[in-house]
């Protein structure tokens, strides 16, 4: 049976929870813009987790397969990962309610195909003498992708004011501005995420990553400009400017593709 190293899964894990992180901070906010009641908001984080609790068995059983590249567990955790970040892709063509419940449904079904065969995969290479620094290991992978949510919130905002998006990144700021607003005592906590069902604040609070990427994006709205970012355009050579196209092209769902 193929093998992979402890560092590649500690990759994996980092850029699923990453794309899982976009999606937990993402849909309840998107759900709130499109009138969703807190029934909706309830619904939207159980329907998730249903479809990831009855496709975990199926998750395991494929990944327990031995043989071919894509039969097997390699082939899944690949797969399953590439699938959840096009799923991410999605949230820019968002019109309703009821796609926010179609991308919740496809984010769990790709997140029960890939946490079953990494994990034990995890547990079966490299002897079980150092398991507990590959745990280690992995516990910090997935808990790195899923705090930086918030921060790529922040860089949607700057994305969207680069293309002249103005309208919408003032939309998407707002929501970003709800997101940090919220706390467990008090006001402006900057949490890590917040829950996909109840959009309640979780994690540990303060975090500067939050923070910095909603100050970046403000900055960013008010302005019109992205510090850093422009003046790395700005040193672009003048044959790449020429020959590029930075034209929106409008598509149901709106937002720049």
């Amino acid at each position: 049976m193929a093998t992979l190293r402890p560092r590649i899964l500690y990759s994996f894990a980092f850029i699923m929870n990453s794309a899982t992180g976009v999606l937990v901070v993402g849909l309840p906010l998107l759900g709130i813009r499109f009138g969703a009641s807190a029934l909706h908001l309830g619904l939207l984080g159980s329907a998730g987790a249903f479809v990831y609790a009855l496709s975990c068995p199926f998750g395991g059983r494929l990944s327990d397969r031995s043989g071919r590249w894509r039969s097997g567990r390699r082939g899944s955790l690949i797969a399953s990962c590439s699938l959840l970040v096009l799923v991410d892709c999605f949230i820019f063509f968002v019109s309703g309610l009821r796609d926010v419940f179609v991308i919740a449904v496809c984010g769990s079904f790709c997140t029960a195909f890939f946490w079953p065969p990494l994990q034990a995969w995890l547990a079966e290479i490299g002897g079980k003498e150092r398991l507990a620094e590959r745990l280690g290991f992995f516990n910090l992978s997935w808990s790195l992708g899923i705090m930086v949510g918030p921060m790529i919130g922040g860089f949607h905002v700057a994305a969207l004011v680069r293309h002249k998006w103005e309208r919408h990144a003032e939309q998407m700021l707002v929501s970003l501005a709800e997101a940090n607003r919220q706390g467990t005592l008090y006001d402006w906590t900057f949490n890590e995420w917040l829950h996909g069902s109840s959009g309640h604040p979780m994690g540990f609070e303060q975090q500067a990553w939050s923070a910095a990427m909603f100050l970046y994006a403000s900055h960013a709205v008010q302005t019109g400009k992205l510090a850093l970012f422009d003046d790395l355009l700005a040193a672009k050579p003048a044959a790449a400017v020429a020959a590029e196209s930075d034209e929106p092209i409008l598509r149901p769902g709106g937002g720049p593709a």
